[in-house]
């Protein structure tokens, strides 16, 4: 879920800030023990370029599914490829 959030964020300001806001918040949720979620809602840098919606909307899972889909479409045609030189 952090990569859409940078995905998102990085529309609005340079892509590699935004990874480092972005990891900066993850580093603070894991050493912290708080939920990401709030660091990404209390911090002004980001929370000025994503709204509050927006942020939901980026870490809602079934929202962004990265390259996942790429992943199994490869794992398929290469089962198949295997399967058919039986």
């Amino acid at each position: 879920m952090a990569e859409h959030v940078v995905m998102m964020l990085g529309e609005r300001v340079d892509p590699v800030m935004a990874r480092a806001l972005v990891d900066t918040a993850v580093s603070t949720a894991t050493s912290t023990g708080r939920p990401f979620k709030d660091v990404l809602r209390e911090d002004r840098t980001i929370t000025t370029h994503l709204k509050p919606e927006e942020l939901t909307a980026a870490l809602e899972p079934t929202g962004y599914l990265g390259v996942a889909q790429l992943l199994i479409d490869r794992a398929l045609a290469a089962y198949r490829g295997k399967k058919g030189e039986g």
